[in-house]
């Protein structure tokens, strides 16, 4: 297992920043910037009420809450319980460094 521990545990944060990663820019640039831009073209009462029902809209279509999202939401919401479960049972028992290799090792 200490091997494979760092590889996985390297696998496991690229994904959570990635997708983090992924959230920031769509949601608070992409989205935000598009919902401004429609702000300085808004000509009427009903252009206004409009932007900020888009932008929400687009923010739950990027974030992947919408329904056509769900299959994805419900792959990424497995990987994250995945993700907690295996950082629980690494944390269940105490881990030690091995004097001969330098790595850390766990003793079970």
């Amino acid at each position: 297992m200490s091997l494979l521990f760092p590889f996985l545990r390297h696998e496991m944060q690229h994904f959570v920043h990635n997708l983090e990663g992924y959230l920031s820019n769509q949601i608070l640039n992409v989205t935000w910037s598009e919902f401004q831009e429609g702000l300085l073209n808004v000509r009427s009462l009903d252009d206004l009420h409009y932007q900020p029902t888009e932008y929400l809209r687009q923010a739950i279509f990027r974030s992947l809450l919408s329904r056509k999202a769900a299959p994805v939401m419900t792959i990424i919401s497995d990987l994250g319980t995945l993700i907690l479960k295996l950082r629980a049972q690494l944390l269940a028992s105490p881990w030690q460094q091995d004097p001969g290799i330098g790595h850390v090792t766990d003793p079970a």
